[in-house]
């Protein structure tokens, strides 16, 4: 809603008559496929291969919900199956998989151009789009398997960010499960109508713990969109509290480009730590 409500804004403000807006979630990586298997650690991939680029792309997720919703379809999916839409390229494999997971997907059909590949048709590599079941399951067990391949297997999820990250990591807490712990770090908690969102919604049940911070001095700002970061974040901050997220809000020293790696770093061990949550008014 925040986001469909500021292109409206930016619509009106410029005179533009808009004859379609929709919005989707996708999750996105680059790599290169052998046959039909997806390779996105770049340490696999020779770059510098001519015979190689042929096979390099843009990888893109889509759940089915939203391509449905998106394309008027009524497509159906069984949790092995994907559709494939190509830019630039074309897929001819039966299946698919991403290259250390065990998880092998059918092909159902390749289906026409997705209203994503607009702005894919303007990348100079060609263009994957596989519409899962559900993006959620597809993405967050592949991505713990590949940690534990290399002896990380986590125990817990957690997600930070800072500024418009920090933006979207709090965003992210309102819409999944997927991680249980969220830090938005000098988040841009002033976009308009996000607080109001999150007072609405607050965060999903999964989310335990969550981190805010602000430098000192962002409130002090020319841009007025800007001068209720204070006052935005920590509504938002508040409504996480009143779920029942033990929450954290800090005000540091300066002003946005302050110490940007050390306050991530605060924030990162905040969420690791198990002390209960306290709004601190500044230190």
């Amino acid at each position: 809603a925040p986001i469909r409500e500021a292109v409206d804004k930016a619509a009106a403000d410029c005179g533009a008559e808009q004859t379609f807006t929709e919005t989707y979630a996708r999750a996105t990586v680059s790599g290169a496929f052998f046959g039909a298997e997806f390779e996105s650690d770049v340490r696999n991939v020779n770059y510098y291969d001519p015979s190689v680029m042929d096979d390099v792309c843009t990888l893109y997720l889509v759940s089915l919900a939203d391509y449905n919703r998106c394309m008027g379809m009524a497509e159906t999916l069984e949790e092995d199956e994907v559709l494939i839409s190509t830019v630039r390229t074309k897929y001819t494999e039966p299946t698919f998989t991403v290259r250390g997971s065990d998880q092998v997907y059918r092909v159902k059909k390749i289906v026409d151009d997705f209203m994503g590949s607009a702005d894919a048709a303007m990348n100079f590599v060609p263009s994957v789009f596989v519409v899962v079941s559900d993006l959620e399951r597809a993405v967050m067990p592949k991505a713990e398997a590949l940690l534990g391949q290399h002896g990380m297997g986590p125990s817990l999820s957690a997600l930070a960010g800072y500024s418009l990250a920090g933006l979207f990591a709090a965003w992210a807490a309102t819409r999944t499960d997927a991680f249980e712990r969220v830090a938005s770090v000098s988040g841009s908690l002033w976009y308009p109508g996000f607080a109001e969102y999150a007072a609405d919604n607050g965060p999903r049940p999964g989310v335990r713990r969550a981190y805010f911070s602000l430098g000192k001095a962002e409130p002090r700002t020319h841009n007025r969109a800007m001068r209720s970061v204070l006052e935005d974040t920590q509504r938002v901050a508040g409504a996480f509290e009143r779920a029942g997220a033990s929450t954290c809000f800090e005000l540091n020293p300066g002003g946005h480009f302050t110490d940007e790696d050390l306050r991530c770093a605060r924030a990162i061990r905040w969420l690791l730590s198990d002390g209960h949550g306290a709004h601190v008014g500044a230190r």
